[in-house]
């Protein structure tokens, strides 16, 4: 660079410059890659899906045929013409490329890992059988044609690959007979199949990679055809069976590859087709009786006993290949096993012994495998009795469910972490173990009468043998025992698995073993009360998830325990947790056990108490757990009303406030204690009486009904008002239908009133409160619809854009925040949703100056799937006989009917606009119908906990940081949890919304509730006054793409919470 500066400041100066042309820029180019695509590859790969066809599979060119291949797999599904055309030139082309001679398949690869001069040379015929093999099943399962079409195209590719693959084991064979006569090179890797042996050449792991890819295709593919098939070709004789039906003939394959290959990429691969194909076989001929079973299938005595003979090889070829070298293929074989057991094929009695040796595996895989199926084994066979070969020569045989329970139990000590989860999770799952094989899990000793006594003589026998005399200090040492019960066994390995487990330091195994607690405690009242010590101990665990999943398990089998007062302790102790979750777990634990003593219950009021003064936030939770505990422990709670509530036989006490959560939660224990023990009544002073039915007001799910005295509060005429609001919802409705024929004054009037009366109606009774908020809702949309459409001159008013926007936003949350509709229901709201999109394009066409086509296209989206839908449920009913239901639940709207009729295919904003204005004043919105189930409607809503509204905190940060603030809100009845986002709007007008992590988000025990606890990130610029940040939940439901201006896509869940935020600047230090 330096010179050519030089030679041109000497060209400028003697006044003769001399324009050199730029050098060109050189480019790279790897070895062994394409740097340039031919041109017709490139336009295959560039084309739309839509535009594939099978002509490209038959071109010249390797390098075409591989990117019409590629192409291929996005253009699936493909139509049911289309597909049988293009399977047929796959099949072709798979028969061409596996029938080419080693000499032209060693040319194209040469020629492809030379590639040429320019790099780009053509694709190699492994390349191309390769993808020919894994885009074949890929495009007959993905298909929308018929069973019986996509069966037959399976049947025909499962005859050509195993063809080809019977073709390729052939060569195989040849190659390795020429290999030991010495008559092939070592290094010529072209005279071997497409799979040849293990070789460390890269051509040969690539060929075998070939051959495992056809072979888990064909299988695949058998699994397609029907088992009629393979009966049929079984009933008409053995040979015909093996050349009929598809599975037989993949597995024939398979179990003669496994035979002469020797790669492990083969061996799987043929494993896992052989284990997914016997599994179709059915049961073996141990399970059920053979001549029952032949009678049952309709097969002849030699086509069973040739089923039964591919059963028997298919499981002798597993068990041979159970101790290969390679742990991927042992691997492999113990899984291929378990499917069979699954499937009903039963291993003989040697493979369980076999496989209790796999435990001992160097390799972690293989252990992980041996353990699911010791597991599944147990299962299917648990009762049959086996040696224990794993303990001294005295033992006796014992149950093979016991046996495999602590053979697993073993595997708790693994080195692995794998290991020891497999292991954990596999314990709960052996149904039918002892009760003593469980009790010893959670002992790390071994009972003293868990062995085998010996007799006089053996005893002297091995004293003898080892110069030993007995002391005489053991009283009846010397007692003969020569009968053993079934539980008297070693149970060496079973020794404290559990507690192991649960001391684990590895998180996944802590977890695994309590899962595992839970379910063998659910099922035995003794093993739950033996391990609740070891339960309480985890209260204590380090991480949090532990601690919680404890009390989880805790919960599930706390009917078979009753709580002492040391066990108390611990649990009552995590009430200090800092995590609020664990927290108001332990709350509902409290709530749903038994308490075995008054000083228990006393002892569970104190922390309670306590808890509320350390965290206020848990009252809602506290307040539900002192109600589940006076419901439960009633007879207790008798004896301690007068300590709780304060009263004294001859002296008037301070009347206690109601703002105090303390008594209101006593309370609250009291009343509902009372439910269950009347006694307790004439406890209460008068002002306790007072304050009951002030609870009873503002709390009614949780203060009960109790008969009180005559002159007080009668509690029948709450539940009359509860029952009227449902007829009150009826006949507001009625008024409304009414209203057709009247002024629009009157029915603008009309609107309004009943419009607050729903409003009215949600709030004073909750279960209706979905209901009434939906029928106020689209009442709102028809008064603004009715009040546009009766002005004439509404596209020249000020409001008409306001407005308008507001009944687009009413009616999008009118769509998706409500469930539980019924048909009649839908059908008004989405004629509403309509009308809304035809009065947002008329607006936008005719009195603004915005770009339509988005709108128009929006209404048109909308519009025709409405017909379609109709039109198809009307042509079943109609096919049915039931046109009259039709009718009934499905309203059929003149408004869409009308539009569509006269639009046609026109698609002109401007002409859309001008057919629809007079459609909508021709058509109003009908009125809702009668709703069936008012109860049965839900709004998706939240409620924000923390943050709570009235804090009067200042949160100070450092403009420019981050600020952490907790958040704990409650969500209901939302459909799509991973659309909740978070809403943060700052004073300066800017909107932020984030989305939290779907592990914040825990469903609770209503249907489509959650819990969402999560922190909030907040940061901001310097501000010269703490001013308000508003947080809420709101549901995203906007669609992929970019979004149009003043489009809603958004529905408020909750109020926002007000935040006072104070950015300051930062300080300034040396």
């Amino acid at each position: 660079m330096a010179t050519h500066l030089k030679k041109r400041a000497l060209a400028e100066y003697a006044q003769n410059v001399v324009e050199e042309n730029p050098r060109p820029a050189k480019t790279l180019v790897l070895s062994g890659r394409v740097a340039t695509k031919p041109r017709s590859a490139e336009l295959l790969l560039q084309q739309s899906p839509c535009d594939w066809t099978h002509a490209c599979l038959s071109d010249a060119s390797n390098s075409t045929v591989l990117a019409g291949l590629l192409a291929l797999h996005y253009a699936l599904p493909l139509h049911t013409d289309m597909q049988g055309e293009t399977v047929e030139a796959l099949l072709s082309l798979l028969q061409q490329l596996a029938s080419s001679s080693d000499a032209e398949r060693g040319e194209d690869e040469e020629a492809a890992a030379t590639g040429g001069g320019d790099g780009a040379g053509p694709a190699s015929t492994q390349d191309l059988l390769t993808q020919v093999i894994t885009v074949l099943p890929k495009a007959i399962m993905a298909s929308s044609s018929g069973d019986r079409t996509q069966e037959q195209l399976a049947v025909s590719a499962v005859e050509c690959l195993c063809q080809c693959m019977k073709t390729w084991l052939q060569k195989e064979r040849q190659r390795q007979t020429l290999v030991s006569q010495g008559a092939c090179p070592a290094n010529d890797g072209r005279c071997s199949a497409p799979a040849t042996s293990s070789s460390s050449n890269s051509s040969d792991s690539s060929s075998s990679r070939t051959l495992s890819h056809a072979v888990r295709a064909a299988a695949s593919l058998a699994l397609l055809t029907p088992a009629a098939d393979a009966a049929a070709s079984l009933a008409a004789g053995p040979a015909a069976a093996m050349n009929k039906s598809p599975a037989h003939q993949v597995l024939r394959v398979a179990l003669a590859m496994l035979s002469v290959h020797h790669h492990h990429l083969v061996k799987v691969s043929c494993l896992e087709a052989a284990g997914s194909l016997c599994s179709s076989l059915g049961a073996t001929p141990s399970q059920e009786n053979f001549s029952d079973r032949t009678l049952r299938l309709g097969l002849k005595r030699d086509g069973a006993r040739s089923l039964v003979s591919s059963s028997s090889e298919v499981i002798s070829a597993l068990l041979h290949h159970a101790t290969h070298h390679d742990n991927r293929v042992r691997t492999a074989a113990f899984k291929a096993m378990v499917r069979c057991e699954d499937a009903g094929v039963r291993l003989p009695a040697q493979a369980y012994t076999e496989v209790c040796q796999a435990l001992e595996d160097d390799y972690q895989c293989v252990r992980e495998a041996a353990i699911e199926l010791i597991k599944t084994i147990a299962i299917n066979d648990g009762g049959r009795i086996v040696p224990n070969l794993s303990s001294a020569a005295q033992e006796e045989p014992e149950r093979l469910a016991d046996h495999a329970f602590f053979r697993i139990c073993g595997c708790m000590n693994d080195i692995a972490v794998r290991v020891r989860v497999s292991a954990a999770r596999a314990l709960s799952s052996i149904p039918g173990v002892s009760q003593t094989v469980l009790l010893q899990t959670l002992d790390k000793k071994l009972f003293s009468n868990m062995r085998r006594k010996l007799s006089y003589h053996e005893r002297q026998a091995a004293l003898v043998s080892s110069g030993q005399w007995s002391s005489g200090r053991a009283w009846g040492d010397d007692s003969v025992r020569e009968t053993l019960s079934a539980e008297h066994t070693s149970l060496t390995h079973s020794a404290g698995a559990f507690v192991h487990g649960l001391e684990d330091e590895c998180l996944e195994v802590r977890n695994a073993s309590l899962d595992a607690l839970s379910v063998l405690a659910e099922g035995s009242e003794t093993f739950a009360n033996q391990c609740l010590d070891f339960l309480v101990d985890m209260f204590n665990d380090e991480i949090e998830d532990v601690r919680l999943k404890a009390v989880q398990v805790l919960q599930r089998i706390v009917r078979h325990i009753r709580l002492q007062e040391d066990q108390l302790d611990e649990i009552l102790h995590a009430l200090k947790d800092s995590w609020q979750c664990i927290r108001e777990s332990v709350h509902t634990l409290i709530g749903s056990c038994s308490l075995a003593t008054t000083a228990c219950l006393q002892a569970t009021i104190n922390a309670l108490m306590d808890n509320i003064r350390r965290y206020p936030q848990d009252v809602p939770s506290i307040q539900r757990c002192m109600v589940s505990i006076g419901c439960r422990q009633s007879g207790l709670v008798a004896g301690l009303v007068p300590q709780q509530l304060l009263t004294h036989p001859y002296f008037d006490a301070v009347q206690p406030s109601l703002h105090q959560p303390h008594y209101i939660c006593k309370l609250l224990l009291v009343l509902n204690a009372a439910s269950k023990v009347p006694t307790i009544l004439p406890l209460l002073e008068q002002h306790t009486l007072n304050h009951y039915r002030y609870l009873r007001d503002t709390l009614p799910n949780l203060v009960p009904q109790l008969k009180v005295n005559a002159t007080s509060f009668s509690d029948s005429s709450v539940g009359d008002v509860l029952s009227n609001t449902e007829d009150f919802l009826q006949q507001s409705l009625s008024k409304l239908r009414r209203l057709e024929n009247s002024s629009t004054q009157l029915r603008l009037t009309l609107y309004q009133s009943v419009h607050s009366d729903f409003i009215k109606l949600a709030a004073l009774d909750p279960t209706m409160s979905a209901a009434a908020q939906f029928a106020a809702l689209y009442t709102r949309c028809t008064q603004l619809l009715t009040r546009v459409l009766s002005c004439a001159g509404w596209l020249q008013q000020e409001w008409s854009g306001s407005t308008v926007q507001q009944l687009v936003t009413l009616t999008f949350r009118l769509v998706h925040a409500f469930s539980g509709l019924g048909p009649g229901d839908r059908a008004c709201v989405r004629g509403m949703r309509l009308r809304a999109l035809a009065l947002q394009l008329v607006y936008v066409v005719n009195g603004s100056t915005g770009s339509a086509l988005g709108l128009c296209e929006a209404f048109l989206n909308h519009a025709r799937p409405l017909k379609e839908s109709f039109n198809t449920l009307q042509a079943s009913a109609s096919s049915n006989g039931d046109t009259e239901r039709v009718s009934n639940d499905t309203y059929e709207d003149p408004f869409l009917i009308a539009a569509l009729n006269q639009l046609k295919d026109e698609r002109r904003p401007g002409t859309v606009a001008r057919t629809l204005q007079p459609l909508l004043t021709a058509h109003p919105p009908p009125a809702l119908p009668p709703i069936v189930l008012p109860r049965a409607i839900h709004q998706a809503s939240a409620t924000i906990t923390e943050p709570s509204q009235d804090s009067e905190i200042v949160h100070k940060l450092t403009a420019g940081l981050l600020l952490a603030v907790p958040m704990d809100a409650r969500l209901y009845h939302v459909p799509e949890p991973r659309s909740v986002r978070i809403r943060i709007a700052y004073p300066d007008q800017s909107v932020q919304y984030v989305v939290p992590r779907a592990s914040h988000l825990q469903p609770t025990d209503e249907p489509n509730c959650y819990r969402l606890q999560t922190t909030i990130l907040l940061t901001a610029g310097v501000w010269s006054e703490a001013c308000q940040v508003q947080v809420s939940l709101v549901l995203d439901l906007s669609p992929p793409g970019p979004k149009r201006k003043h489009d809603p896509h958004t529905i408020d869940l909750s109020e926002p919470t007000t935040l006072m935020l104070w950015p300051k600047p930062m300080k300034k230090s040396l």
